[in-house]
């Protein structure tokens, strides 16, 4: 049986050198997240931080769902084609409008 070839010494991603930044991150994060007295308030403030980015994330897409709607409604009441919708989207893309104001802002995450 062979073993497969390990890397050139001058590659820039050589397995010593992963294995070498795995030891250095461990060595990091093991004071504050494994043996540190404060590692519950860690993994609480940890657990807070993704929470609250996950309900960021749904109010964003709640509200672009709502946006949509309320553009496809505005596309039926007024006749608009895809090309007015087009037209109305590139007219309101540089104006001084707020998110509220503008019916084609998107909400990002």
């Amino acid at each position: 049986m062979t073993t497969p070839p390990s890397a050139p010494s001058g590659a820039p991603f050589s397995n010593s050198e992963q294995n070498a930044d795995k030891v250095s991150a461990w060595s990091l994060i093991k004071p504050y997240w494994v043996s540190s007295q404060e590692r519950g308030m860690a993994w609480t403030l940890l657990i807070a931080i993704i929470v609250i980015n996950m309900a960021v994330v749904y109010i964003n897409v709640r509200l672009n769902k709502e946006r949509k709607a309320k553009l496809a409604e505005e596309t039926a009441r007024r006749g608009w084609t895809e090309e007015d919708v087009q037209r109305e989207r590139e007219r309101h893309a540089f104006a001084d409008l707020t998110d509220k104001q503008n019916l084609f802002f998107v909400y990002t995450c």
